[in-house]
């Protein structure tokens, strides 16, 4: 069984144009900030959509921050 906290449902986890990666499954962590590389080109990791880490934040979370709320009709 995979866990459900994984890099897949990370609010943080993009598959949307992730440099170098393979985009069936593997995405950019955007948690932090882009890594410097050699030819001075910014880039975010590129993640297994089944990896995790200490940051994981569940995407359903930033959802519900953000939504406004919904009142009933009087």
């Amino acid at each position: 069984m995979i866990d459900p906290a994984r890099c897949e449902t990370c609010k943080a986890f993009s598959q949307n144009g992730a440099f170098g990666s393979d985009s069936e499954t593997e995405g950019e962590c955007r948690a932090g900030p882009p890594s410097l590389l050699p030819d001075k080109r910014g880039a975010f990791p590129i993640m297994h959509k089944n990896d995790w880490c200490m940051h994981y934040q569940p995407y359903h979370t930033a959802l519900e921050a953000s939504a406004p709320e919904v009142k009933e009709p009087i």
